[in-house]
């Protein structure tokens, strides 16, 4: 998915940042407490992302700032929006431009995206090879997706061919890889897809499943198309509906 990042200048708007420093040879030790003004600061843009995330203006915390800020930044943080944090970064928010800062993010995100992705695919195969809620394969996948079982559609890498066809109802959406003029199941004309891998997208989207492409971010095999699944029919306890 796009990350979007949008620059908020009214978020420490009307607070003040002010610090005291002490020491007899003007060490740049800065005093701390929990009626500092600095404190109060922080925990004033916490409670005020806290609200914004809750409002659902954003899923995922990221936050840039000085190393030596860090500490102060965290203790502000309610606990609920640690739990949503993805990461942080170094960064003078004073002295980087708005692009430098987004490019900095970005490569976090596009980060933990790989890995993420990594272990779901991994996953997936597991659970494949055990017959439990993984998917591998054309045939296992597009039957998946018939059942209305997948949750997260594997798409292989995007430069991967494939040669099958596939069929999908103009009415009922029913999704066949057999060559049929008309849908076995209500009649209608059926659509030919020359690659197979469109018309299961297109069905895991009426199915309203989440699509992931693994380019770069999988040692599932290259031209192989892959399911995490929500349930398994044969399978359908409530630990596998809970999962």
């Amino acid at each position: 998915e796009a990350c979007e990042i949008t620059e908020r200048n009214n978020v420490l708007t009307g607070v003040e940042e002010k610090v005291r420093t002490t020491g007899a040879r003007k060490s740049s030790h800065i005093e701390r407490s929990k009626e500092d003004p600095v404190h109060k600061h922080f925990a004033a843009v916490g409670a005020q992302l806290l609200r914004s995330q809750q409002k659902g203006l954003f899923e995922k915390l990221l936050v840039g700032s000085r190393d030596e800020l860090w500490p102060e930044i965290e203790e502000g943080l309610p606990s609920e929006l640690k739990r949503v944090m993805i990461g942080r970064f170094h960064v003078d928010p004073g002295a980087a431009s708005p692009r430098e800062v987004q490019e900095l993010a970005e490569r976090i995100i596009a980060r933990r995206d790989r890995i993420e992705l990594r272990d779901l695919a991994a996953k997936a195969m597991d659970q494949a090879a055990a017959d439990w809620l993984g998917a591998m394969g054309l045939a296992n996948v597009a039957q998946a997706l018939e059942r209305k079982e997948v949750r997260v559609l594997l798409l292989p890498d995007p430069r991967a061919r494939f040669s099958q066809a596939a069929w999908l109802c103009s009415r009922c959406e029913h999704l066949d890889l057999q060559s049929r003029d008309k849908c076995e199941l209500c009649g209608a004309q059926m659509r030919r897809f020359p690659r197979a891998d469109e018309a299961l997208v297109r069905k895991a989207l009426a199915n309203g499943a989440e699509i992931r492409s693994l380019r770069h971010a999988s040692a599932q095999p290259e031209n192989e198309i892959g399911a995490w699944l929500r349930f398994r029919a044969e399978h359908n306890t409530p630990q596998a509906l809970a999962s």
